[in-house]
């Protein structure tokens, strides 16, 4: 005959192995989402409080930096390339054209670059 005791062990053991699978999946994508989210929340935040910071301030919104953009780029694309191909998976493909977007974008505008202002 089987104790309460060891009854209750066995369940609880059951139990805590079931949050932890719910909690704790074995899938890395689990992990890969949760950061995505968590970063694009942050990142929201963060804009949300540098528009609320520019209407507050009474001074006009400086021109865009151009030469920043063209830096970007040329940082982003080598980086989400070299990082694409080296995991053999398509997941950061978005940084390579995140990377050719911000080239593009800073080429395009080349004469506006401040010279006297380096980023």
């Amino acid at each position: 005959m089987m104790s309460s005791l060891a009854f209750c062990t066995d369940t609880l053991e059951e139990g805590l192995r079931d949050v932890r699978l719910f909690l704790f999946p074995m899938n890395p994508m689990y992990f890969l989402l949760l950061a995505m989210v968590t970063l694009g929340i942050i990142v929201l935040l963060i804009t949300i409080l540098v528009k609320k910071h520019m209407k507050s301030s009474s001074q006009p919104p400086e021109q865009s930096a151009y030469l920043t953009f063209f830096i970007l780029g040329i940082t982003f694309l080598p980086m989400g390339l070299i990082l694409s191909i080296s995991t053999d998976g398509p997941g950061f493909y978005g940084i390579t054209v995140m990377g050719t977007i911000f080239l593009i974008i800073g080429l395009l505008n080349r004469d506006k670059w401040d010279e006297g202002k380096r980023p």
